[in-house]
Parts: structure tokens; C-alpha cells; sequence
């Protein structure tokens, strides 16, 4: 029976209650001691073991956590058989409340998402994870943000069977607390095929749930129970309205928590946390401005287009004066459709990269189901498949042109470019994805987040892969390394902890010496004296003394509206030794 008013449970009297489910009753409460409101979760009677068991379960994980934007745990007892926690009591509403009253604008849904990312990343750090996040269980404070409900926190026990007969008549009511079909909409596609969890579950789960905030409804729907987890499983997610102009780096914050593989999703939820925080940040920003535009809306939510643009411009056209003589020579542009390949566009990896003679073009691509490396050469209309290649991404050339290095199912690989042979294995990486340059002998590569955060070298030929960087205070992550031809110095990108700022260092391969080249940049390629960088969408090149970490002349712009994402560096284009310029237009 439910506890009335004035019930004690030790030292707390009971006011009234606040919310029921399978996971247990809520009750408003006063604390006699301390003369303040707390909230007491009971577990009902006769409930059983497993019951009981995830009880316990949810005050363990909860006492080792200590996060602003986390209920606190307070007390737990058990009085006269009844098994109690005690939590700070929330004045506010639930998320789902909220998003009850209509769609939230944009700011609410960066600022509300990067604190229940940040709440997420503080749980995972130790261990926890949600395994139910819904906005059911997230409260919302005039403090912001608070994450709820660890009663299934931890990855040792299998998701509960999802009973595929079920008819959903309301959609809105199937997020009760503690019910198979509430959870089941904000599943991950593992979590629903009863497979080993880890917190990358919670980055699906907390995409449906931003994507729920932006719209009000939910990117995976249906009918029945067997619906909505085929939709999950199968289905891509539903485009977000163009009449909300999202801005394009949210909409690939979104689709990449949305991604089905774990691999390909977010990492980490500290990660998803920065991206959130610099979109909030730079929404009055030119760039922000830019990235809302309505023609650009459809192609950066899809993030697997169908066509590759490619600019070839001659080398001097770039970085060299213009000469009378020269004027004859003007840039060459042309467009190429990889079709009916469909590009595996990702903004942690590498999707295409040129042939060192700038004649071949290699792209992780999709056809009839097969994921794998494809190689397309300018003169050819066809694009063919790598043997041996699939699930390869990331891929990049040796400075002769004979080898093809990629990354595929946890090790860094290579295959000769006249697709004969197999690929030989490298080195074990930590992450699919792998980001990697070839240098004279040796190979340079980082891994995404959630692997290791420095850059490592190995011999092209394979053996125990050497840290070559060293993460600074301050500092995140470093990637994105690019080898600069002809010297024993590198460029890579450095990703702060706090912030998103994204640096463009140089240093020595012989003797590691950070020096700043430029802030607030993509990732860069390296061409003879030349630098080639994106900076709010437009491809450009600048002469460096790379020696002296310094610039030479101003930037020159070669193209416009190049796909980029500011949040990890990501850029789509690449140049070969001779500067001929590929790249991928945003549409």
C-alpha cells in the first residue's frame, strides 16, 4: 500500500507522492533532523529479488556519484522491511514534461544536452552506465539539467526481451518508468539485440533524446513495439524539418550519436559534451550564421552523399604570384559522381584521399550492402572495390603511390594500390577509424576518441608502434597528424580539454617540440612549402616556414562551401605532390 501523509521511515515523515513506476515509488518528505524537503524512492512490496537486486544496484551507482547536474544520494535505511533511498528533492518539471509543451528552442537543447552529457561522462568515468536514458528521467532545475534513475545502471545483465506482439496506441504514454516498451524507444540498436553494452549505449540513447528536444518527436517511430525497434535496427533516422533551421553542426552532432555501429558513434560523452558547448557558443558567430543556411540543411543531416566534387588547380595557381606567362594556365574543375558507390562520410575519419601523382582517388563507399575501400582513378568512369578492405575507413597513400593504409576491425592495414595481394596488417589500433600519414619508412596515425589521445608512430612494415607526442596541461587529445614531405616535421591539430579550440602545431619527429601555427583551423595537409587548411567552409593555402613555425603570405581561397566540422577538425578534401586539390562540396 502506498505510505501516507505523516508515515515515518525513520528519521523522515512522508508529505505525499510525487510518482510511481516498476522501478519503485517517489515520495516528497521532510528530513525531522535537518528540517529540510528530500525525495525517498521506496521499492514496493512483494516486488521480488530481481527487484530488490536493482535497488541495491541504484544506490551503489549512485553513491560514487558527485556531479552538479546528478540527483544526489543523501541517505539509504530500511525501516521495518521497507527498503528506502533518500535524494535531493527537485523543484521543477521532467524533460518529457517539458517537450510535452511543444518542440525547445535551440540554446535549451545545447545547453540542457551538454549537461546531460556532462553528467554521463562523470558516470562512465567510473563505470556506470545509464542503460535508461529517456527524458522521463531527466528533471529540469532552475539549476538545469538533472540526470535521474540508475535503477539499470551497469552493463553485466542483458536488456530485457522486447514483446514483439505489442500494439502501441499511444505513443506519448509508453515512457512509464520502469515498463520494456517505455525503454525501448530510446534504445540502442545493440541494447535492443540483447548484445554486451558499454557506454556508448547512453550516446544513442541521449541522440534520441536531443532529437526529441529539437522536434518534439522521436527520429525512430512506429505502430507496435516490433516497429519502432526495426526502425531502430534498420531505419535511417527521420530528417530533421528544414523549418527549424538546426544548425548544420548540430545536425552532425545528432546523426553521429545516431549512428548504428557503436564504432561509429561518438566516443565519448565528454566529446559530444564540447561539441554542444561550441555550437551554444558560436550561434552568433558568422560561422554559426553560415551553418544554418537552408540549402545546406538536407546533405549535412544525410552525411552519406552521393557525389565527390573535385577541384584540380596547378600547383602555382595556389601559392605563387601570377605571371603574364602564366595567365593560359588557368585552373581545371571538374565534378565526378562515384555513383552508384555512396560515400561513408564520418567526422572523425578520413573518407577519401588522393594518389600522391593526383590521378587515383581512394574513398571508404557503400554498394549493395558492402562496406569497403574503393579506388577510382580521374580517367576511369568506374570505381572498383579493394579486396580485403572491408569495414576499412581512413584511408591514405605511401609517398610512392604503391600502397594503400587504411584501418578495419581494430589494426591499421595496408594493400598494394594495384589491388593485387592482400592487406598486411600493421599494428593493432584501439578504434576503427584511425586517422594516419605515410612518412620515408614509417607511418604516423592517431586514433579517435575514446582510443589513445597522443599520435604514434610505426614502421611501415609493421612492429611495436613509439608515442611520439605528449599531451600538454590543458591539453585533450591530439590528431589529425599530416608528415611534411622532405623534412623530419609534422603538423597535427591539438584538442583542448575545456574548450574547442582546435590548434594547428608543428614539430620535429626527432625530438618532440610543440610550436603553434595557427589557431582556429581544420585539420591541415602539407604540400612542399604550402599549408592547406578550411576555415569557415572556404579551402585555402598559405607558405609556411615550417622550420620557424611562421606564415609567409596571406591565405589564398581555392574553393567555397567545403565540408568541414569544426568540432573535431574534420575536413573533406586532400591534395596530391603535384597540388592537384580534391574535395567534397557540403551538397
Amino acid at each position: 500500500m502506498p505510505l501516507t501523509p505523516k508515515q515515518r521511515l525513520g528519521p523522515y515523515a512522508i508529505v505525499e507522492m510525487v510518482g510511481a513506476g516498476g522501478m519503485g515509488e517517489v515520495y516528497r518528505a521532510r528530513d525531522t533532523r535537518l528540517d529540510r524537503t528530500v525525495a525517498i524512492k521506496i521499492l514496493p512490496a512483494g516486488t521480488g529479488t530481481a527487484a530488490s537486486a536493482r535497488f541495491e544496484r541504484e544506490a551503489r551507482a549512485i553513491s560514487q556519484l558527485s556531479h552538479p547536474h546528478i540527483c544526489r544520494l543523501l541517505d539509504l535505511g530500511n525501516d521495518g522491511g521497507i527498503e528506502f533511498l533518500v535524494m535531493e528533492y527537485l523543484e521543477g518539471e521532467t524533460l518529457a514534461e517539458r517537450i510535452d509543451n511543444g518542440p525547445l528552442p535551440i540554446r535549451e537543447v545545447l545547453r540542457y544536452g551538454s549537461e546531460i552529457a556532462d553528467a554521463l561522462d562523470h558516470a562512465h568515468r567510473r563505470g556506470i552506465t545509464h542503460r535508461d536514458l529517456k527524458p522521463g528521467n531527466v528533471m529540469i532545475t532552475a539549476e538545469g539539467a538533472k540526470l535521474l534513475d540508475f535503477g539499470l545502471a551497469k552493463l553485466l545483465e542483458p536488456a530485457p526481451l522486447v514483446d514483439s506482439t505489442a500494439t502501441l496506441q499511444r505513443p506519448v504514454t509508453l515512457t512509464a518508468h520502469g515498463t520494456v516498451v517505455g525503454t525501448t524507444l530510446y534504445m540502442s540498436p545493440e541494447q535492443i539485440e540483447g548484445k554486451p553494452l558499454d557506454h556508448r549505449t547512453d550516446i544513442f540513447s541521449l541522440g534520441i533524446v536531443l532529437y526529441e528536444m529539437l522536434t518534439g518527436a522521436r527520429p525512430f517511430e512506429g505502430s507496435s513495439t516490433a516497429a519502432v525497434t526495426a526502425s531502430i535496427l534498420k531505419s535511417d533516422p527521420q530528417p530533421l524539418p528544414m523549418s527549424l533551421a538546426v544548425p548544420a553542426a548540430l545536425q552532425h552532432v545528432i546523426a553521429t550519436a545516431l549512428e548504428k555501429d557503436p564504432e561509429q558513434r561518438w566516443q565519448t560523452a565528454h566529446d559530444l559534451a564540447l561539441q554542444l558547448r561550441w555550437i551554444n557558443g558560436a550561434l552568433s558567430s558568422e560561422l554559426a550564421a553560415t551553418a544554418v543556411a537552408p540549402r545546406r540543411k538536407r546533405a549535412a543531416w544525410l552525411l552519406l552523399p552521393l557525389v565527390l566534387a573535385c577541384g584540380v588547380a596547378i600547383g602555382w595557381m595556389a601559392g605563387r604570384a601570377r605571371e603574364p606567362s602564366q595567365d593560359a594556365q588557368l585552373p581545371v574543375r571538374l565534378r565526378m559522381s562515384v555513383a552508384p558507390v555512396s560515400l561513408r562520410s564520418h567526422v572523425e575519419v578520413v573518407t577519401f584521399a588522393l594518389s600522391p601523382e593526383g590521378r587515383r582517388v581512394v574513398f571508404a563507399g557503400q554498394e549493395k550492402g558492402v562496406t569497403a575501400l574503393y579506388l577510382r582513378s580521374l580517367d576511369s568512369a568506374q570505381a572498383q572495390i579493394i579486396a580485403g578492405t572491408e569495414e576499412g575507413a581512413s584511408p591514405f597513400w605511401s609517398p610512392d603511390g604503391r600502397w594503400i593504409g587504411f584501418t578495419a576491425k581494430g589494426k591499421l592495414w595496408k594493400v598494394l594500390a594495384d589491388r593485387s595481394g592482400t592487406p598486411i596488417a600493421i599494428c593493432d589500433v584501439s578504434v576503427t577509424g584511425t586517422v594516419a600519414t605515410w612518412g620515408d619508412g614509417f607511418i604516423l596515425y592517431a586514433e579517435r576518441a575514446g582510443g589513445r589521445p597522443g599520435i604514434h608512430r610505426v614502421s611501415e612494415n609493421g612492429g611495436t608502434p613509439s608515442a611520439v607526442t605528449k599531451l600538454q596541461p590543458g591539453e585533450f587529445r591530439h590528431t589529425w597528424p599530416q608528415f611534411v614531405p622532405g623534412s623530419n616535421r609534422f603538423v597535427y591539430l591539438s584538442l583542448p580539454l575545456e574548450k574547442m579550440d582546435r590548434t594547428l602545431f608543428v614539430a620535429r619527429l626527432d625530438a618532440f617540440d610543440q610550436r603553434r601555427l595557427l589557431d582556429e583551423t581544420s585539420r591541415a595537409r602539407a604540400v612542399g612549402d604550402r599549408v592547406y587548411y578550411v576555415r569557415d567552409g572556404s579551402l585555402v593555402v598559405q607558405r609556411a616556414d615550417f622550420a620557424a613555425a611562421r606564415f609567409l603570405d596571406e591565405p589564398r581561397r581555392l574553393a567555397d562551401q567545403v565540408a568541414w566540422f569544426y568540432g573535431t577538425g574534420s575536413a573533406e578534401f586532400d591534395v596530391s605532390a603535384n597540388a592537384t586539390v580534391v574535395y567534397r562540396t557540403e551538397t
